[in-house]
């Protein structure tokens, strides 16, 4: 079973296949490992961004003591999840803030694991690609096989037309000449 490693942006771009009649065109292989990599390494990049961005905003808030500095503006709502209200009353601005904090690292490890899935999911895909191409290859040389054996009976059966065609001239020729 492959490790999370074999799937790092540098060991896919290095991947090799070993080469059998027939098979895939070795650059469309070649230039889809690397957006495949590509990909990988922009979602790893975004979520060490992210994670960073967590850890620093962390940072600000608990260098106001859990709240936010006095006349700043709300997040943007493209950056703001939605806050849940306290369980209790009397909850803590910091305690929310614990709770949103550890809502949002939930909700980035559930990024990655799912840019994970999808990653093996294209693997996935490209090892069928390969088992559709072996079915269509054999297809192709069954096709052209069939091909030259009906070829070859056609040729059988003119062959027997024109002997039988012989035989039938031959037999009328006989009866006129013989009388």
């Amino acid at each position: 079973m492959a490790s999370i490693e074999d799937f790092e942006p540098q060991n896919i771009r290095r991947k090799e296949f070993s080469v059998r009649m027939r098979g895939y065109e070795t650059t469309e292989v070649t230039d889809y490992l690397a957006d495949l990599a590509d990909l990988i390494e922009d979602l790893q990049d975004e979520n060490a961004r992210l994670v960073q961005t967590n850890r620093d905003l962390r940072a600000e808030l608990e260098s106001y003591g859990g709240r936010p500095p006095e006349g700043t503006a709300p997040a943007p709502a493209m950056f703001s999840a939605p806050v849940p209200a306290p369980v209790e009353p009397g909850v803590s601005a910091g305690g929310q803030a614990e709770a949103i904090l550890t809502r949002a690292q939930q909700m980035a490890d559930q990024l990655m694991a799912d840019a994970e899935v999808e990653a093996r999911q294209r693997v996935a895909d490209a090892a069928d690609v390969d088992l559709v191409d072996y079915v269509r290859t054999y297809a192709r040389v069954t096709h052209d096989q069939m091909k030259g054996v009906l070829d070859q009976l056609n040729q059988q059966l003119d062959r027997l037309h024109d002997l039988a065609s012989r035989d039938a001239h031959g037999a009328a020729w006989d009866a006129t000449h013989q009388s």
